[in-house]
């Protein structure tokens, strides 16, 4: 009897013991999805290659991924369904003929990292993945394939860049003293897929090649949802005045892809972003026309019936004619190469040499009554003389109601006369301190001697 119970409970082990090795194998083996080193949260992307890590909980030379689609499918296809398999050391990709299993795929002991993507077609719902290992399932999931897209989107001001003419040196928008106030641009990866980022410029004659301009931080994959910040950094040569506008372009570029036309890029519309480079002197704009540019002060400040002298700043490469057209003010003269002329003013202009032109004129017109100031503006005409082109620019200036006044040396007080007046009142006063002194001292010596009789009367009564 004591024989047959023992044979029972062999039997019964040996029938249960597959149950509890697949049990215990369910339990312990993992599975980790991640693309580009970022981890998945059961999603995958389709067409993107993604590093899916199996932890087996024994060593097995034997192991097989199955993905198809949850809600099944009529015929098996690339939108549909997947096996991969690792055996005696071997990757294979068993459906579609290593298509889709990348040959860097490895094993490191108990764990298994096979390099697999379903195609860009397969449809995007919920799958099934089983993992078998010696053709026992060891891990069932359920992951949530997406349809590839890209897309960046950014956030940037115009960044703005000036220069003195003709001079050279490295500019960037990061400012190392004042970091908060520097101006950089941010991009972020809004699609599910890793990108390579660049960013590039506009090549202009202006600024000679695009590679004057560079940008920070593109280096790397993009990963998404990831965010950068960029700075501009800019190269400047020696350039004559002049103001030009560059165009920067962000693009990026899809990786990890099983083949390129995996992924079809859709970037945002904000994907370009302004960059002005001025070269002009401090506190000047420049107007161009045609190869001519002019540095000039856009305002001025002054008081009725003063004199105001305008500079200016000339270059190109043609010879041009240059008159005025005053408003609220008169104009006196030009004032060019040591010659004054009241005439229009007619030369030749260089890119290699600045030409200054002075302008007096005079503010003739007074603010309205009870008005402080008034604005005037002193506009000038710009004509080549080929007959290409005209253009005009203007210099506003504020005229205060009341001129300032100039005091004639001439009629100031003397600092003598004034000390001499001084010593005038301090003498009067004290001729005046001693009169009154002198006054008082006489009416005390009457009061004595009216009291002293007084007192002589008062005893020879008492006396009788």
């Amino acid at each position: 009897m004591r024989l047959r119970f023992v044979g029972l409970l062999i039997v019964i082990m040996l029938i249960t013991l597959p149950l509890h090795i697949n049990s215990e194998a369910q339990a312990t083996a993992t599975m980790t999805i991640k693309m580009n080193d970022v981890e998945r949260t059961n999603n995958m992307v389709a067409g993107v290659i993604h590093n899916v890590t199996i932890v087996l909980p024994a060593i097995s030379d034997n192991v097989t991924i199955k993905a198809y689609l949850q809600s099944g499918y009529s015929i098996s296809n690339r939108t549909n369904n997947y096996s991969w398999s690792y055996k005696a050391g071997i990757w294979t990709d068993d459906l579609y003929t290593n298509y889709y299993l990348k040959n860097d795929s490895a094993s490191y002991g108990l764990s298994l990292c096979f390099n697999i993507a379903v195609d860009a077609t397969a449809i995007a719902s919920t799958w099934c993945f089983i993992t078998y290992s010696n053709d026992i399932s060891i891990i069932d999931k359920l992951i949530t394939i997406e349809t590839p897209w890209a897309g960046i989107s950014m956030s940037a001001p115009t960044f703005y860049f000036r220069v003195i003419p003709y001079g050279t040196g490295y500019i960037s928008s990061w400012k190392s003293d004042d970091a908060v106030n520097s101006t950089y641009l941010t991009t972020k990866n809004i699609g599910n897929v890793p990108l390579i980022l660049t960013i590039t410029f506009e090549s202009l004659n202006a600024f000679g090649s695009a590679n004057s301009f560079l940008s920070t931080n593109t280096t790397g994959t993009f990963v998404p949802n990831e965010e950068r910040r960029h700075f501009i950094d800019f190269q400047a040569q020696s350039w004559s005045p002049r103001k030009s506008s560059v165009k920067g372009y962000i693009n990026g570029d899809p990786q990890l892809l099983m083949t390129p036309g995996t992924v079809t890029t859709k970037i945002t519309p904000q994907t370009t972003f302004d960059i002005v480079v001025t070269v002009a002197r401090p506190g000047y704009e420049v107007f161009q026309m045609d190869g001519v540019s002019v540095q000039y002060k856009t305002f001025y400040t002054s008081a009725y019936k003063q004199t105001l002298s305008l500079d200016m700043y000339l270059t190109g490469n043609k010879t041009i004619f240059l008159n005025h057209d005053m408003t609220n003010l008169t104009f006196d003269h030009f004032f060019n190469q040591g010659e004054r002329t009241e005439d229009e003013l007619v030369f030749s202009l260089t890119d290699n040499t600045e030409q200054q032109v002075i302008v007096n004129i005079t503010c003739s017109s007074q603010p309205p009554w009870k008005q402080p100031s008034m604005l005037a503006y002193a506009n000038f005409d710009l004509r080549l003389a080929d007959n290409a082109g005209t253009g005009r620019f203007t210099s506003t200036v504020v005229v205060s109601a009341t001129a300032e006044v100039t005091v004639n040396p001439m009629t100031q007080p003397s600092v003598i006369v004034i000390i001499i007046l001084i010593v005038v009142f301090i003498v009067i006063g004290i001729l005046l301190f001693r009169t009154y002194k002198k006054t008082e001292e006489e009416r005390r010596k009457e009061l004595e001697d009216n009291i002293r009789k007084k007192k002589e009367r008062a005893r020879k009564q008492r006396k009788q």
